[in-house]
């Protein structure tokens, strides 16, 4: 009697085990958000995997392949039968354009993605084909992420930008006139210099039709 008692009770254990390590809830969240449903072939097929045997390594790889711009991957696991993940993702700032290829570039200067249309709710700059684009960290990337940023801080106003040559920035205002830049030469003073000029002017006032802001002092072309 006792025996049985001992192999029921190792019964009822080892099924207990078995139903609590599978696992039956996978909560992802992607930059504080639910994740999105892009990445559910990978969250699916957790589902019914023992907890235990879960390879962290294979998910993360996994993850990777469907979203090549995540930059972090936590995985926690919780009994009974629940999987953590957090992701976070690198966030574009503008895409460049460049005979109909669309490439994202984050706030650290880093050409990250080619994606297949424009995104409309971003900073387009288009780039002359003569122009080297690659993915990855590089010099003119971190020129370009400085001039998005002080386009920013400036609250200048634009219809469209245009990278040209030997970091060049063609610059098209609202109000008119066309501004050529240097990436290579201070960006936050040139462009804080372009909106100086351009808030000088009174409505009466004939505009330039370009400023030129590549020398020590601006070129104004009417």
């Amino acid at each position: 009697m006792r025996l049985k008692l001992t192999f029921f009770i190792i019964f009822i254990f080892l099924g207990c085990l078995i139903y609590f390590s599978r696992v039956n809830r996978v909560v992802c969240t992607y930059n504080n958000f639910p994740c999105p449903l892009s990445l559910e072939p990978v969250l699916v097929s957790l589902k019914n995997q023992n907890i235990f045997f879960l390879k962290k390594s294979q998910i993360k790889a996994n993850l990777f392949k469907l979203d090549p711009a995540l930059t972090e991957i936590k995985i926690k696991r919780e009994i009974p039968g629940t999987v953590f993940i957090q992701l976070q993702r690198r966030q574009p700032i503008a895409q460049l354009i460049q005979s109909n290829q669309y490439f994202l570039l984050d706030q650290e200067g880093e050409i990250f993605q080619l994606i297949n249309s424009s995104r409309t709710n971003l900073i387009s700059i288009e780039v002359d084909p003569t122009v080297s684009l690659t993915l990855g960290k590089s010099e003119l990337g971190g020129f370009l992420a400085s001039f998005i940023l002080s386009l920013k801080e400036n609250y200048l106003n634009f219809s469209a930008l245009k990278l040209l040559e030997h970091n060049q920035v063609l610059i098209k205002t609202t109000i008119g006139p066309e501004a050529i830049i240097n990436l290579n030469k201070n960006v936050e003073s040139q462009v804080g210099s372009l909106q100086y000029i351009l808030s000088g002017f009174k409505i009466e006032d004939s505009l330039p039709n370009k400023i030129d802001l590549r020398f020590d002092q601006p070129i104004l072309i009417f």
